[in-house]
Order: structure tokens, then C-alpha cells, then sequence
């Protein structure tokens, strides 16, 4: 996994140094490519770390004194939990299987003591 694809939860502190920003730059320079990649702030709950030296580096172009480790504390890294991996529909069926050998096995031990 390289830095620049590590995520961060976002925290107020990474919200309003946006807004910061948004409020020094005119639109046009907000839609530049690289800047675009900063809109997420607003929508996601996470934001990748080359969006976070991107949100440091022109605030700091702009006169602002707000540095990377300024702006994720508070923050947390971010895992994406796991994806449960599908089924073998082999061992399904087998299980299946078992689990109806097993239960014809209960119903004739509990069968079995009837008149």
C-alpha cells in the first residue's frame, strides 16, 4: 500500500480549512483537475493523504500556516473492512447436504421410541 493511498476520516478541522480555502479561490481555480479531487471533502467521510498535501500545500500558497499534521489531528486512518468472500457453491451443497442427513437422523431418534 503506498502514502498516497492511505484514507483518513474526515474531522471538522479537514472541513473548515476547506472552506478556508474555497473562500480564497475563485471558482475557476477550485475546477482545476487537481483541486476537483478536494470536493469530496464535503460528501465523504474519508479523504485519501495526496488530498490532504494537496489542501496543506495551497493553503500554505495562500498565507495560511495550517500544515499536514495540523489538519489530521483528529483523524484516524481509515481500513476498508473486508469483503466476505462468496461461497464455494460445492462446499454449499455439501453442507447442505449434511445438514439434511443430520436433521433426518434427529427426526428418526426422535421417532423412534413411538408406537
Amino acid at each position: 500500500m503506498s502514502a498516497d493511498s492511505l484514507q483518513f476520516t474526515v474531522t471538522p478541522c479537514i472541513q473548515e480549512a476547506y472552506e478556508l480555502l474555497r473562500t480564497q479561490l475563485s471558482k475557476a481555480q477550485l475546477k482545476q483537475s487537481k483541486l476537483a479531487s478536494l470536493s469530496q471533502i464535503q460528501q465523504s467521510k474519508t479523504i485519501p493523504l495526496s488530498s490532504i498535501k494537496l489542501l496543506s500545500r495551497k493553503l500554505q500558497e495562500n498565507g495560511q500556516d495550517i500544515w499536514i499534521h495540523q489538519l489530521l489531528q483528529g483523524s484516524q486512518l481509515y481500513v476498508e473492512p473486508p469483503k466476505p468472500k462468496p461461497r464455494n457453491p460445492e462446499l454449499k451443497a455439501r453442507l447442505d447436504k449434511i445438514k439434511q442427513e443430520l436433521d433426518e437422523l434427529e427426526y428418526q431418534r426422535m421417532t423412534a421410541n413411538l408406537p
